[in-house]
């Protein structure tokens, strides 16, 4: 029996692209005037998984914490014979992530979010957070979404947490509320995500198909949208 479902936040439950684009192109400016001012703004995004107004499933925007972010950025910088020092360009990187993103207008995939949320609730469930973003960064989106209030757990870059597909949110979420991975769905948009369930054991790994993703091949269900997680019946996609 499901008694918690956990979500990932970028992709899942917010329009990735219409979000974060806007914001990793204020990052990658900033930090190639602060690192590198020749280096095309581009090429660095490129190197994240930005390619025009897409961002790629595989990239690290979308599946990356913001350490591997930095890194893939660093790679380029490197590859064009600039020295950084790694720790204080992951701290900038960091910094510069969490303040852009305070000002950007959030989108969620779904019209109504809160009352998907609200009724997945209304089910009995236990509802997850579970993303490779920043803890503060995190908060600010669930805040601007309305819905904040409605999850039980945030599982975030704490710095001290491991991130997907290390299991140690979903454990941490379980023992939290006395359930079991077995006992949980996970809904995700990345190979990360479907490693993430796997690696836990879920009851139920839901997987959002979007163009370029392979999460079908691994996922128990396919989704095209968190909206589709309750039928007109009301009834659960795991219940069908």
């Amino acid at each position: 029996m499901i008694k918690g479902i956990m979500l990932d936040k970028d992709g899942t439950i917010l329009d990735i692209e219409k979000t974060w684009i806007p914001v990793a192109r204020k990052v990658c400016l900033a930090l190639a005037k602060d690192y590198a001012p020749d280096i095309n703004q581009e090429e660095l995004l490129l190197a994240i998984g930005i390619e025009g107004e897409i961002v790629n499933p595989a990239g690290s925007m979308a599946m990356g914490t913001n350490a591997d972010i930095a890194g893939d950025l660093i790679r380029v910088m490197h590859n064009h014979g600039v020295k950084i020092d790694q720790n204080s360009f992951f701290a900038k990187s960091e910094q510069y992530f969490n303040t852009f993103s305070m000002d950007v207008q959030i989108i969620p995939t779904v019209e109504d979010l809160p009352k998907l949320i609200q009724k997945l609730k209304q089910r009995g469930l236990f509802v997850g957070l579970a993303t490779a973003d920043t803890m503060l960064s995190a908060r600010n989106c669930l805040q601007k979404l309305n819905v904040m209030e409605l999850f039980d757990y945030i599982g975030a870059d704490d710095g001290i947490i491991k991130p997907k597909p290390n299991p140690e949110i979903m454990e941490m979420f379980c023992q939290q509320y006395g359930i079991k991975p077995s006992e949980v769905a996970m809904v995700g948009d990345t190979m990360t995500d479907m490693e993430f369930g796997r690696n836990t054991k879920v009851g139920a790994l839901i997987g959002i198909e979007k163009e370029s993703s392979d999460v079908g091949e691994t996922a128990d269900f396919v989704i095209s949208s968190v909206a589709e997680l309750i039928d007109k019946e009301e009834k659960l996609i795991w219940e069908r």
